[in-house]
């Protein structure tokens, strides 16, 4: 599957729908991969095998079914960071919940939304805990988004697809109008399926350059 398809006439894109976590944000669970298996090596060395998993597990948040349902708000988040402490310990587990709960946001991306001067309706469409979300509103970048749609508050992800069908029917737009970014892979296969333009943002100079092609600009 190309992750960055051309399939529909670009023209028709009438919004920018787009992640948070690893796009709008800098700071996501894939963004510390390299930190997380660094501790995930240290534990290994310490035969803490039950912490390694666990930070696996956070570091490929594909493979979490805690994150997962974090994310959607089956779980409240003080649960989820208790069962972290208990599986990680409370040192290692306060030095993730702290870094994730930081925001650097993506000045170079913002500045490119800016310039296109409301010619796209922007969205945000984000897997998100119900902690994150609350620290997310307080600190928007100074853009007008249309809407704003968190997992938390519709209780299911944009990996389960159901995260997409909720945006289209509170929108009621069509996928194909859609240009969606995300930094995740699975994410973009899935938008795929239900008809969405796509960008796979992997946070290199060649992004916004890429997305100006996409909108023929």
């Amino acid at each position: 599957i190309n992750l960055n398809n051309t399939r529909v006439n670009i023209k028709k894109v009438q919004a920018i729908v787009l992640d948070w976590h690893g796009v709008l944000d800098q700071v996501s669970p894939k963004s510390l991969r390299f930190q997380l298996l660094k501790w995930i090596l240290l534990s290994i060395l310490n035969l803490r095998f039950q912490i390694a998993w666990q930070l696996l597990l956070l570091a490929f948040d594909k493979y979490s079914k805690n994150l997962e349902a974090y994310s959607c708000n089956r779980i409240t988040p003080k649960v989820f960071w208790s069962h972290m402490q208990k599986q990680c310990g409370p040192k290692l587990s306060q030095q993730i919940q702290k870094r994730l709960m930081q925001i650097e946001i993506n000045q170079d991306l913002i500045a490119f939304l800016k310039s296109l001067k409301n010619q796209y309706d922007l969205y945000i469409l984000s897997d998100c805990g119900q902690d994150k979300a609350v620290i997310i509103l307080d600190q928007l970048p100074a853009l007008k988004f249309k809407q704003i749609v968190f997992s938390c508050d519709y209780r299911c992800s944009k990996r389960d697809g159901k995260l997409f069908q909720k945006f289209l029917q509170l929108n009621q737009i069509q996928a194909q109008e859609c240009l969606f970014l995300d930094d995740s892979a699975t994410n973009i296969k899935v938008a795929q399926g239900y008809g969405f333009q796509t960008h796979h943002f992997l946070g290199s100079c060649t992004d916004i350059q890429e997305i100006k092609n996409k909108l023929s600009i």
